[in-house]
């Protein structure tokens, strides 16, 4: 599972723009990923990725962004509610951590809403936890230019991206309250919100076949504000970069 909701968007994007055929749009797959051991880590680990997305006559969805409904889809819009999986934290991912505890994972509901011109295409997502709601709301920007270089074989997306998350998620990742910091003997450190952190993104899908896909991606992103001062944030810099393989069926 990804670290962030916005990572597995960014990893992710492009399978459902296949123009669909019949009622189902379907893409699936796996890879594996080189990712921080948590947002602020200076080591990395490996980890499994989900690669997909199922579309369903346009309109239904499942895939990086969680479950949602086009409302409207028409001019180049796109635009609904959205419910979604928000991956929480493991104490015992980095020694660091120690002493603060697990995150929670949590469901998120929100809205998304997307513009596609030609090759350019600019969108949002925003979230708020509803099980553990002390995860707090994130929201994602971000921007990507379709590069086909390869009569539709060959697809290139990059662009640039901003993640926003209110106090209360970054107190829960980033922050250390005064029980936390008697368990863990790190300063306490209060965290505010605004935004998060600023990266850029790109993924690159090679059509083998009719069916099969090689997809590679890579998200650097730099954080920001005053979460930069949390003791647990060793590194500001952080990459992600993986690949898989998926078949797509309709």
């Amino acid at each position: 599972m990804a670290q962030t909701l916005q990572e597995q968007e960014l990893e992710q994007s492009g399978f459902a723009r296949t123009p669909t055929v019949g009622d189902w749009n379907v893409t699936l797959g796996a890879g594996l990923a080189s990712v921080p051991r948590y947002p602020g880590a200076d080591r990395d680990r490996a980890r499994l990725v989900p690669l997909g997305d199922i579309l369903y006559r346009s309109r239904i969805f499942l895939g990086p962004a969680g479950l949602g409904v086009n409302l409207i889809d028409a001019g180049g819009w796109r635009l609904g509610p959205v419910l979604g999986f928000m991956p929480g934290r493991s104490e015992s991912r980095d020694p660091l951590l120690a002493g603060l505890g697990d995150i929670q994972n949590s469901v998120s509901a929100g809205i998304f809403v997307q513009y596609r011109a030609g090759p350019f295409e600019v969108g949002g997502t925003v979230r708020q936890a509803i099980t553990h709601t002390e995860n707090g709301l994130v929201g994602l920007l971000h921007a990507d230019y379709r590069i086909t270089p390869a009569r539709d074989r060959l697809q290139l997306f990059l662009g640039p991206d901003l993640e926003f998350a209110n106090a209360r998620y970054n107190q829960t990742w980033f922050g250390v309250t005064p029980t936390q910091s008697l368990d863990s003997g790190l300063p306490e450190f209060t965290a505010g919100g605004g935004l998060r952190d600023v990266g850029v993104h790109a993924n690159l899908t090679y059509r083998c076949t009719e069916h099969v896909l090689v997809r590679a991606f890579a998200n650097l992103k730099d954080l920001t504000s005053d979460i930069t001062s949390s003791p647990i944030v060793v590194r500001r810099t952080q990459l992600v970069i993986g690949a898989g393989l998926a078949y797509h069926f309709q």
